[in-house]
């Protein structure tokens, strides 16, 4: 018997960081991520967006390599809000995202921190919200590969 327990903390932002996710929206979102996730094995442990981007803390099954479950939840998601018709224009999300692991001494704190995120970016951007958490984690980053910001159209 193997044992195993991976937690990450994976951020996805809207394509050009439009502000396309609305409350009217949100909960169904939220509730459709859980289920296509925890189909695939894995634990939600938290979710939470605002309207140009998601945070998720996710106890990762350890079988279903990340790059294929990030591909494959950003490709149905985007299908089902677009057959859901929840935007006035196409949505995409932004191509990447990161994930941070997670110690198990703070997965409670994590999962604090992203159901506060209205709270949290009344006071900081996007932007250096996400430069935090890559520095935080010692993840090098390049402002070029950061997700874009925001544009209007």
């Amino acid at each position: 018997m193997s044992y195993k327990q991976i937690y990450l903390h994976i951020v996805f932002a809207v394509e050009y960081r439009r502000a396309l996710i609305l409350d009217t929206w949100r909960p169904r979102l939220h509730q459709y991520s859980i289920s296509a996730l925890e189909g695939r094995r894995h634990k939600v442990i938290a979710i939470n967006s605002i309207e140009d981007h998601l945070h998720l803390l996710l106890g990762h099954w350890p079988s279903d390599p990340l790059p294929d479950l990030m591909r494959d939840w950003k490709s149905n998601c985007t299908v089902w809000i677009n057959r859901e018709g929840f935007t006035e224009r196409p949505f995409a999300w932004q191509e990447g995202y990161a994930a941070i692991s997670v110690s198990p001494d703070i997965v409670g704190r994590v999962a604090g921190y992203i159901g506060r995120q209205r709270e949290h970016h009344k006071r900081q951007s996007f932007r250096n919200e996400i430069t935090g958490i890559l520095d935080a984690a010692g993840i090098e980053w390049k402002p070029e590969y950061l997700f874009t910001e925001p544009k209007d159209g």
